[in-house]
Order: structure tokens, then sequence, then C-alpha cells
């Protein structure tokens, strides 16, 4: 018997692409392949797959972001073998970011259960047919936005206890737009809740006049404690520990030179407070492989819509500040705070 040895030529491929891509915009791809003038190729971004052959050893592809979310990915290359020369693949990482919508709300500070509430509200940036839900109290209103400014005027419920209630703006995803939240206090007067007591206490004092009913008085009155009802707390602080090793797997999976920044470092220990938490109450854990945006999909359906904003929010923010050339500002560190406070509710 014979030994048969098969020798390919080496394929050689060079490749140049967009790295980092606004969402709804397109990843560029082109590049040069040894070998015969026309070969075939076979690109594959997260579940997007397509073919394209060179021409003259060359292609030139653009790809768009629109039917993927954003997050990081890995843009894979395969040659196909061509006569003599063998196959060679190419694997690169890519970030497709989203811009974050800030509403901007002007609102009374005080509203009247039973009254409606006009709210002027601002999102920037903004696109056209951006989603935008508007509540409060149990009332809310979903609209697409048509400009960036809108004036609404939202119905508040009848019985809606006094006391202090959010205005929340939550902000859905079109591209280029990953979100947006917003909440404020308004201070709810309710009259009825005014208004009762007064009413029985002179209903009272007129049917005692007339004799129907007695008021019963005594020299001494005596005071009794009410009843202490047992409580059970639920404990949503997750222990440093926990928290400390979601910071971990976010590091390993960061770009070493944005790492260092402090700013950076806010807003990562803010996602891990944030993360850490969310894992607690959904029993979903970020895994050591698995990006933010992969992991803000598998909590996607265990979150109520208003708190998944608030996280999508707070990922975008860690995006940024991550993989994007700018440096996170004060604000973009507060924000990332206040909004894994409001998570840790």
């Amino acid at each position: 018997m014979t030994n048969i040895t098969v020798i390919y030529n080496s394929t050689y491929i060079a490749i140049n692409y967009t790295g980092a891509v606004l969402w709804g915009g397109q990843i560029n791809v082109s590049g040069f392949i040894s070998g015969p003038p026309n070969r075939l190729i076979t690109l594959s971004i997260g579940n997007l797959n397509m073919s394209i052959t060179t021409v003259n050893n060359a292609f030139n592809i653009s790809i768009p972001t629109s039917d993927l979310l954003p997050g990081n990915y890995s843009l894979s290359i395969y040659v196909t073998p061509n006569g003599t020369y063998a196959p060679t693949t190419y694997v690169g990482a890519l970030m497709i970011y989203a811009l974050i919508a800030k509403p901007n709300v002007s609102v009374s500070n005080v509203a009247i259960a039973g009254l409606p509430v006009r709210a002027s509200i601002n999102v920037s940036p903004w696109v056209s047919g951006l989603p935008i839900t508007v509540s409060l109290g149990g009332s809310a209103i979903s609209l697409n936005l048509t400009s960036p400014n809108i004036t609404i005027t939202l119905a508040t419920p009848l019985l809606l206890g006094m006391g202090v209630h959010d205005l929340v703006v939550s902000v859905g995803q079109r591209p280029p737009i990953g979100g947006g939240y917003y909440a404020r206090g308004i201070f709810v007067v309710n009259p009825l809740e005014i208004a009762l007591p007064a009413i029985a206490l002179i209903m009272v004092m007129f049917l005692a006049r007339f004799g129907i009913v007695r008021l019963r008085r005594s020299p001494q009155q005596e005071t009794q404690a009410l009843p202490t009802l047992p409580m059970t707390a639920t404990i949503t602080t997750p222990r440093p520990a926990e928290v400390k090793a979601v910071e971990e797997r976010i590091i390993k999976l960061a770009p070493s030179g944005k790492i260092n920044i402090p700013s950076v470092k806010e807003v990562v220990m803010a996602l891990s407070q944030a993360i850490a938490t969310v894992s607690m109450k959904t029993e979903v854990k970020l895994k050591p492989t698995q990006t933010l945006r992969e992991y803000l999909t598998a909590v996607r359906g265990k979150l109520d819509p208003q708190v998944y904003s608030v996280l999508s929010e707070l990922v975008g923010i860690a995006e940024y500040a991550l993989y994007s050339p700018r440096v996170p500002t004060p604000v973009d560190v507060a924000r990332a705070w206040e909004l894994a406070k409001v998570l840790s509710q």
C-alpha cells in the first residue's frame, strides 16, 4: 500500500471591517483572498449568514445591523477550498452600540386624583416612530413619537391614594435608540380622602343632636396599642462577594485599556451591583462567557417592562463606557448609580 499525501497551497486572507457600528448602520467588510480570482466565502455575524464570491480575489460587502440587537459580536469569515488552495477562516470582534434616549419632562409637582395631568416631554436623541410609555399610579398611555417634543394628558385614577407617586417615562427601542427611562415623584392629593372623614364627623354630630345616635362619653379614655402584625422581610441586597464576581466577569470581557479609567470603573461597579441584584430576583446569573447584551436578553422575560427598561439603559451606559472611544462623564456615572439604586428597590 502506498500512502499518498495531498498538499494544498496555503490561502492568505486580509480583512478590513468596521469594528464599532451604530445600531441601524452598516458593517462594511472588504478583503483580499489569495488563490483563484473567484472564491466563495461565507460571512457570519450573530444569526446573520451570507455568501459572496470574490472578484479578482477581492470582495466588498455592507451588512445591515437593523436585524441585530446592540451588543458585542464575532465576525466569522470562512473561505471554501478551491482547486489546490486550502480553506481558511478569520474571526474578529465587533460592537453594535445604541444611543440612550434621555427624556426631559416638564410637569407640575402636585396632581389631584381624578383630574388629568399634563406633561411636556422632550426626548433626545430620538427617531420617528420611537415607542414611549408614560404612566402614573396605574394609568398609562403609549404612543410612537412623530416629534421629539410632545405634550400628553394623562388621566389619574379617582381612587389613587394620597401621597407621592412616580411619573414614569419609558422609551422603547428603535435603531439607533436603545431605550431610555425617567422617573419623577409627584405628590397626589385625593380630595375624597380629605373630605370623607370631615363629612362623616358632621353626619355623626348631626345625628347625635337629634338623638338618632348617642355618643358615649367616659371620664377616662383608655388607649390600647394596635397589635403588631408579623412581617417577613425579603432581602434583595446581594452580598459583596456576589457583586465582586459579577464585576470580574464584566472586566474579563472588557478592553484592558478602558477598565483602568476611574469613571469606567464607577460605571462597572454600578452595573455589577445591578446585575447581582437582578440575578437574585430572577435566578438568572451572568455567565462567564456571556456578553452584557446576551444577559439582558436572558432576563427580559423575567422582569417587569419598566424594570427591564432601567436595566437596558444601564447596560447601554456600560457598553458605551467599555467599548466606545469616549470616556464616561460625571453625568454618566451619576446616572449609572441612579439606575442601579432604582433596581435595588
